[in-house]
């Protein structure tokens, strides 16, 4: 019984013992987690001030010495809430951070406002037509629609199963469209050409013998005008099958788009299955696999890349592209708008060289920019600079500044074509909007592809 005894006494010291050290270790890890937490809310107060104390605003007289600081304040937030300080206790330093930081890297917050709603159908593809009305691309009624921009009033111009004007042929489900001249065109699954004139209200097939070489997986279709006098314009059409972009040139008497008259415009075949996007100005960009490339001669231009915006601390990684406008036709004039669906924002590149913008976003809350299917700008010589794009059942709008500082050109803004598909640089500031009101490929570029 005295060895029971003497063996539960043991026992019980050790595991007062135990307790005790036990205690002693979790108090501590407890005060160094609120020293830390402490510190790092300190620190975070030590840099706004910096930035904004004493009515100073560092981003503006030192934008460089200013963003170091607005970085460090962003981490020692997590390092904040990883030691236990609410969230709540947090919310002012951060929005005083993001707004600063969304500053520095250009973010621009659009209004967004709806044109014309579908409900709940599916808009897949949106162009600027020559006339200055939207076209959209209803994938869910197989049809084609003119949008009255001013107003939102909805037309038929083309869908599934209707007979063109000449009764050559029946449309079949509309896939891509884009912009010629004075056409909108819009491309079936199986691979016929539709010229849509709203002067006339005229729906005519495009003779196009070669298409039935295309296969099923054509990815975009854009156009460059090589007779604007005759509005006569070039076939551009992304083929995976055959590796290439095929260049068909319209015969004399704008007839047809012969084989014979059909190029490669690729120098060397390439894979072009992941095309996204495609825009013609003289050079031709192509969207693919999340990044926006440009090509001269028939080649990627060398030294010409597409500059990310840079603000990889609120936005981990390197955007993921997958469409695509401009804000003027002229080659190497004004700038490219990209979107990037992964970040939900709209990115601005020269065209000339690559470079950073600036960068648009929708405030926190709004669901926008989740789903873009397409786009286009309007830039028209007066008055404001516009972005159109299509999401879920609704073309948007908001109102823009354009970023070039390039003088008004006689072109127009959208995208030649588009495609189904189901280290930065600091901006030196916003200028006039620049182009006109005109569908790309109405007026002649100073260079041809």
């Amino acid at each position: 019984m005295a060895a029971a005894i003497l063996g539960m006494l043991v026992i019980l010291v050790l595991v007062v013992a135990g307790a005790w050290v036990f205690a002693g270790h979790n108090a501590g890890d407890a005060i160094d987690t609120h020293q830390k937490a402490q510190q790092a809310y300190s620190q975070i107060g030590q840099d706004l001030d910096r930035v904004f104390g004493s009515g100073r605003d560092l981003l503006k007289s030192d934008p460089n010495k200013a963003v170091g600081y607005l970085t460090d304040a962003y981490h020692q937030l997590q390092v904040a809430r990883d030691n236990g300080i609410a969230e709540a206790d947090l919310t002012s330093y951060s929005g005083q951070i993001v707004a600063g930081l969304n500053r520095y890297y250009d973010v621009t917050y659009l209004s967004p406002q709806t044109v014309a709603s579908f409900g709940s159908d599916d808009l897949e593809n949106v162009v600027l037509g020559p006339d200055g009305a939207a076209y959209v691309l209803d994938k869910t009624a197989n049809t084609v629609y003119r949008v009255d921009l001013s107003t939102g009033a909805k037309t038929t111009a083309a869908f599934k199963g209707e007979q063109d004007q000449l009764r050559t042929g029946t449309v079949g489900t509309p896939r891509l469209l884009a912009t010629g001249g004075q056409d909108v065109l819009i491309i079936d699954d199986n691979n016929a050409i539709w010229r849509w004139r709203n002067e006339s209200s005229t729906l005519v097939q495009l003779s196009v013998p070669d298409a039935k070489t295309w296969g099923t997986g054509v990815r975009a279709l854009g156009t460059f005008t090589s007779d604007a006098e005759r509005g006569q314009y070039n076939l551009y059409v992304v083929v995976p099958s055959a590796q290439e972009i095929w260049k068909y040139t319209e015969s004399p008497d704008s007839s047809t788009y012969p084989a014979s008259a059909r190029t490669d415009w690729l120098s060397v075949p390439q894979d072009v299955s992941n095309v996204d996007d495609m825009f013609i100005d003289g050079s031709i960009y192509l969207v693919e696999k999340g990044t926006v490339s440009r090509y001269d001669n028939q080649t990627p231009t060398r030294g010409w890349s597409a500059k990310p915006p840079g603000d990889t601390v609120l936005r981990p990684g390197n955007p993921t592209y997958t469409r695509i406008a401009a804000d003027n036709a002229a080659q190497d004039t004004g700038d490219l708008y990209a979107y990037d669906g992964v970040n939900r924002r709209i990115v601005v590149i020269s065209k000339s060289d690559g470079s950073f913008r600036g960068q648009y976003m929708v405030q926190s809350g709004s669901q926008r920019l989740t789903a873009l299917k397409s786009m286009f700008i309007l830039s028209p010589p007066t008055g404001a600079t516009r972005i159109y794009w299509v999401e879920s059942g609704d073309l948007m709008s908001a109102p823009i500044t354009a970023a070039s500082s390039a003088s008004p050109a006689p072109s127009g803004s959208g995208a030649s074509g588009s495609a189904k598909a189901s280290g930065s640089a600091k901006a030196s500031g916003s200028a006039k909007a620049s182009g006109s009101a005109k569908a790309s490929g109405s007026t002649k570029p100073s260079a041809t592809p």
